[in-house]
């Protein structure tokens, strides 16, 4: 009798566990477009560190990412040659890098086929008048607040770091999930990218003009899989919560943040894909193929 309490009792604890799993892995739905008004984590050019505020700069982070979308802006006048007098507001921007959602000047109804989203249109170089950006909401180890770290051009090249990562995060996780026996709703594999433990750092390359950047770079650690274990399982709902929560306040400021975000980076050399070659922009960092996820966000699980 009591070998047969403590099989129900094991039973009941899996079956509750596996619904836990489910409604953090269920879902499907595409996630609206996104926002912003999280502590704003700097990339320093000179130093390839990063600096959240005042704090001191490092030169990792280890923690999630539990968001990323894709964002354009264009500025009429270039940042080396505005006055006091001028607005710091880009004149067309996009929070989600297909359409524009913004500015007073916009200039396409598609960024993809906008002739100042195409290499060579940038004033005095071969990369964009537009500045094209991942942005990724992370959540550092420890942390209960997310931070918002901007990708910019220079990191973000189809062969670059970044993209790799990108492009090997279903495999990553649905291997890890699919050996513990794990599965989305509906039998799928999990391949989100969130409960994936990952490493920032930056490397510093050459631009064109002569001009160093600092690259942004992921690697990934490890994958938080609920295989059981009750502090596992604990971990992931943790994690769960925060993203859920972070991504609806994020949302709500986004195209308020891109408004205002001016980095003072968007028309200098060092932001441009230079070391891309010229007459190849096929191999640049144009829009995602139809088959890589632009916004992980998109990706059924």
């Amino acid at each position: 009798m009591t070998t047969q309490l403590a099989k129900k009792e094991d039973h009941a604890l899996a079956e509750k566990q596996h619904a836990e799993i489910d409604a953090m892995f269920g879902e499907s739905a595409i996630e609206e477009q996104m926002d912003v008004h999280f502590p704003v984590c700097k990339i320093l050019r000179e130093s390839a560190q990063f600096q959240i505020g005042d704090d001191d700069p490092v030169k990792t982070m280890t923690g999630h990412i539990i968001y990323k979308h894709r964002a354009n802006q264009w500025w009429e006048i270039p940042f080396d040659e505005r006055t006091e007098e001028d607005s710091p507001l880009p004149n067309c921007f996009s929070v989600n890098g297909d359409i524009p959602t913004g500015g007073n000047n916009v200039q396409a109804e598609q960024c993809a086929t906008c002739k100042l989203n195409q290499f060579k249109s940038a004033k005095d170089s071969n990369g964009k008048a537009c500045r094209n950006t991942i942005r990724f909401l992370f959540l550092p180890d420890c942390a209960v607040l997310p931070i918002v770290i901007t990708a910019p051009p220079t990191s973000i090249s189809r062969k670059g770091y970044v993209q790799q990562w990108l492009n090997s995060v279903p495999n990553t996780v649905a291997t890890v999930y699919g050996k513990a026996g794990i599965k989305g709703k509906g039998g799928r594999d999990v391949v989100d990218y969130w409960p994936i433990h990952v490493e920032l750092s930056l490397e510093k390359i050459k631009c064109g003009g002569g001009m160093e950047a600092s690259v942004l770079r992921i690697k990934s650690l490890d994958v938080i899989c609920p295989d059981g274990n009750d502090g596992t399982v604990r971990s992931l709902q943790r994690l769960h919560a925060i993203r859920t929560d972070g991504i609806e306040v994020y949302k709500a400021e986004l195209e308020t943040y891109i408004q205002h975000e001016d980095t003072g980076e968007a028309d200098t050399p060092a932001d441009e894909p230079a070391d891309e070659p010229v007459d190849e922009p096929a191999d640049e960092p144009a829009d995602e193929p139809a088959d890589e996820p632009a916004d992980d966000d998109n990706i059924p699980i």
